[in-house]
């Protein structure tokens, strides 16, 4: 089971005058703003988070029903040999339109309505057929085999609770209540910004540029924690054309993932162009490794996510400061996200440094596995990534064995 972490955790403490990422994180989620609520089809609303409880309109079953396949009867359980003339038969919404008298019985599936006077099944294997007679062949006991009205809920009853987040289940749930509509929270709108004029402006790259590997996984990232990817852009190093750039995606999103162009040289401009836009900083670099050029500003009830250019470290810091904001923004618990699970590590781990360190791995079955090459630009084991292990500042080496704190992407 995953501890949700207390985001307030140290939050006042930095580090070499960097914030630590849950002071980023609080930062963040306080300029985060839950979003207005819209209504939307059931269809539609897979994954959103209710703004407003779904209530059963009547009882289900609204009558009674069979609960197997057999034969309706009136009255108390036969005695074996009891012999017991079928008048009829009732299929599930179909039901029998007469009404049952004692010595007779209706044929009977799952799920159909019982019929007026019926008290109880008994089930097919208690009987044999004869034509339109059936035998009870071995005492058949006193359950009724009845599904009662109102025995799965009742009108009135909350099946969806406000804030829930409409997993699978809670859509069929949902269904049941005839909720063809919802109201649910408007997804968070992302727009993406990739930055650098070494970044191919296509799928070809030639020996001076290289493929924008980042955006496809922090968009699919943003996507799996209920995020709506509106725009997705790249752009070189010049100053003007990012001011332009950030200028306009910002008008149609709610928040702006800008990735490279964050660790601070004269070539970094992005902060800059956030600035020109109207955004004033939360933070700008985070005690963390690796990750540590992120940043983040907001302007109104947008915010801009400023990411590092090297893939691994956008991944990391998308995961650990991104992640969270979306999810409130979207009217889900933030904390949920930072939920640290326990377990050994497979592989000893050096000691770090004095920035909390997240180390790349592969969960399973409970353990987890550092991958080889935990270079920040490194793709050739990202197929294998799927959890972070959490290494606090000035930690000692660890050897395999170890139970350590991980976090699932």
């Amino acid at each position: 089971m995953g501890h949700p972490l207390d985001i307030a955790e140290a939050a006042d403490c930095d580090v070499g005058g960097l914030p630590k990422w849950q002071t980023a994180v609080t930062r963040l989620l306080a300029a985060a703003s839950v979003l207005e609520p819209e209504e939307i089809s059931l269809e539609a609303a897979a994954g959103r988070v209710l703004a407003a409880p779904v209530i059963a309109p009547r009882n289900r079953p609204a009558r009674d029903l069979s609960a197997m396949d057999g034969y309706a009867i009136a009255g108390s359980p036969p005695e074996p040999g009891a012999e017991l003339a079928v008048i009829g038969h009732a299929w599930a919404g179909r039901p029998f339109a007469g009404r049952l008298a004692a010595g007779q019985a209706v044929r009977i599936t799952t799920g159909a309505p019982m019929p007026s006077g019926a008290e109880r099944v008994i089930v097919d294997e208690a009987v044999s057929v004869e034509g339109s007679l059936v035998r009870v062949t071995r005492p058949s006991g006193e359950k009724r085999h009845v599904r009662p009205i109102g025995s799965d809920f009742r009108a009135g009853d909350v099946l969806v609770a406000a804030a829930a987040r409409l997993t699978p289940p809670a859509l069929m749930a949902a269904a049941a209540a005839e909720a063809s509509r919802v109201l649910a929270r408007r997804e968070p709108r992302l727009a993406i910004l990739a930055v650098g004029d070494e970044l191919a402006r296509d799928e070809r790259c030639g020996d001076d540029a290289i493929p924008d590997s980042a955006s496809p996984g922090i968009g699919a990232l943003a996507q799996a924690w209920g995020a709506w990817v509106v725009r997705r852009r790249r752009c070189g190093d010049d100053a003007n054309d990012l001011a332009t750039a950030v200028r306009e995606l910002l008008a149609g999103c709610d928040v702006l993932a800008v990735i490279g162009g964050a660790s601070g040289s004269e070539r970094d401009l992005t902060r800059a162009a956030a600035g020109e836009a109207g955004a004033g900083p939360l933070f700008a670099g985070v005690s963390i490794k690796p990750g540590k050029p992120a940043w983040a500003a907001s302007t109104g009830a947008r915010l801009v996510v400023g990411l590092p250019g090297n893939p691994v470290a956008a991944l990391v810091a998308a995961r650990l400061l991104l992640v969270p904001a979306l999810v409130k923004m979207a009217g889900g618990d933030p904390s949920a996200t930072l939920a640290w699970r326990r377990g050994p590590t497979t592989a000893a781990l050096a000691a770090t440094g004095e920035r909390e360190t997240l180390i790349l791995a592969e969960a399973s079955g409970g353990s987890v596995t550092p991958l080889d090459r935990q270079e920040s630009a490194s793709h050739a084991q990202l197929a294998r990534l799927t959890a972070l292990i959490r290494r606090l500042p000035a930690s000692p080496p660890e050897a395999a064995g170890e139970i350590v704190d991980y976090l699932e992407l």
